[in-house]
């Protein structure tokens, strides 16, 4: 048998609200994080990192036609076409140098691409361009076809 005072002890023990321990808060929190961080690993490792090619083959910006019928800058041409296909490519750089019908393009990263122009390339400079728009210094985008050899032949040059 339980004498009074011992039965006041018990029942104040258990009207005494529990504390919780501060390192279990810091367990808890910690754990969450730790969730939080796996899932973004099973997420990255589904989903992958893009390498940043992905932007520079896609379609050009502002591929369509305004009301007035012109092309936007970048964009594409008035019949919808941007040159492109599964075996197209996109530099965008400074111009090296332009001979004939080869021009040399360094790109923002360093690398030279020589680019030969055919005869319907199409030069787009805020308007309809002749090959004698393009000149060493310009920075521009090039939209073409690559060949199983890996050279390119211009489609449309868009002058920045």
């Amino acid at each position: 048998m339980t004498t009074q005072s011992e039965s006041m002890l018990e029942d104040a023990w258990l009207a005494e609200p529990r504390k919780r321990s501060r390192l279990r808060i810091g367990l808890v929190l910690v754990l969450a994080a730790a969730l939080v961080f796996f899932a973004g690993v099973q997420v990255q490792k589904t989903y992958g990192a893009g390498t940043g090619s992905a932007a520079a083959t896609g379609p050009q910006a502002g591929g369509f036609t305004p009301p007035s019928g012109a092309v936007f800058p970048g964009g594409a041409a008035t019949d919808q076409s941007t040159g492109q296909d599964g075996g197209s490519t996109s530099v965008i750089g400074t111009v090296v140098s332009l001979k004939g019908t080869t021009l040399k393009v360094e790109d923002f990263g360093g690398k030279t691409h020589t680019i030969s122009l055919g005869d319907r390339v199409r030069i787009v400079v805020e308007k309809q361009g002749r090959t004698s728009d393009v000149r060493a210094g310009s920075t521009v985008q090039v939209a073409g076809r690559t060949d199983a050899q890996g050279a390119v032949t211009a489609t449309t040059i868009t002058i920045r």
